[in-house]
């Protein structure tokens, strides 16, 4: 645990917006006020990736929500910057956009929950103009997710200890009955 948190805390020297919670980078993102360039926001992605996983790999308490929407955000932010760059001549939508988007994307993906992204980015954008994007988005990476892990990252450890327990199934339904629900007490 304090070699995971030093280098976090390294990370976090050099990417200053990888540490916390990160709705302060989040902000900066969908408000269109990220100044730095293409390389810098891959690189925050990726360090926010590293953070996150080094915290909660060696035991480091904190959660994935957060986490997932930064790291969207910055992803997001990267690709729009990068399709800027390698192909100038089309107008693409603005940072702001593909930042939701890609909050959308990861958030979608990661918790294979693809009704959490959409009504996320619906509650935080207020309105219904990246809707449709975002229902794409959503709903193609939960679907990728699933094929290539079909358990959520929350299911992850309750299918490792065998205790996931799926609707419908035998397992289930012997775990919801009481013994005294089924002793038969009128001799």
């Amino acid at each position: 645990a304090a070699l995971g948190g030093l280098l976090v805390g390294i990370i976090g020297l050099l990417f200053p917006s990888v540490m916390g919670e990160g709705y302060g980078a989040i902000r900066t993102v969908i408000g269109g006020n990220f100044s730095q360039g293409l390389a810098i926001a891959g690189l925050i992605a990726l360090a926010k990736i590293l953070a996150t996983s080094l915290s909660i790999g060696t035991g480091g308490i904190g959660g994935i929500f957060a986490p997932c929407l930064v790291i969207g955000s910055f992803v997001g932010l990267f690709y729009q910057r990068l399709l800027t760059y390698l192909i100038p001549a089309i107008h693409w939508a603005g940072e702001p956009y593909f930042a939701l988007v890609g909050m959308a994307g990861v958030i979608s993906s990661v918790l294979q929950a693809p009704i959490t992204g959409i009504f996320l980015i619906t509650e935080i954008t207020g309105g219904y103009e990246v809707l449709l994007s975002v229902l794409l988005v959503s709903v193609i990476s939960a679907t990728l997710s699933h094929i290539f892990e079909p358990f959520s990252v929350y299911h992850q450890e309750l299918v490792a200890h065998g205790e996931l327990l799926r609707p419908r199934t035998d397992r289930k339904v012997l775990s919801e009955l009481s013994i005294t629900e089924l002793l038969d007490q009128n001799y």
